[in-house]
């Protein structure tokens, strides 16, 4: 939990979340090397859901059981930080919180 914990730790600074961009551009390109198209779509779709992730993290998915939903799904897509799936990341989180809402009843 605790290297979870610090990936979003350095989102709290601008560079950061700017070299973040830039791995997710790279991961993007050696993906889909000579479909530009496709690397056009990876990037949109990875940046809008960082942004998405990180709006949880420091919103509704701050502290108790949200925040648990949302550290597994990191620890299962977020890791080694570089090669984060954000998209993923997002998906395990809103697919987890809908099951767990049903469950119990919220």
């Amino acid at each position: 939990m605790f290297k979870v914990a610090a990936v979003f730790f350095l989102f709290l600074t601008t560079t950061a979340l700017a070299d973040e961009i830039d791995n997710i551009r790279g991961r993007c390109v050696a993906q889909w090397p000579d479909k530009y198209s496709m690397q056009e779509f990876c990037i949109k779709q990875q940046e809008n859901s960082l942004t998405t992730v990180l709006s949880f993290y420091h919103g509704e998915a701050s502290t108790g059981k949200m925040r648990k939903i949302m550290v597994s799904c990191m620890e299962d897509w977020g890791l080694p930080e570089e090669k984060a799936d954000w998209h993923m990341i997002e998906f395990c989180y809103k697919q987890e919180l809908d099951s767990y809402r049903t469950l119990s009843g919220n």
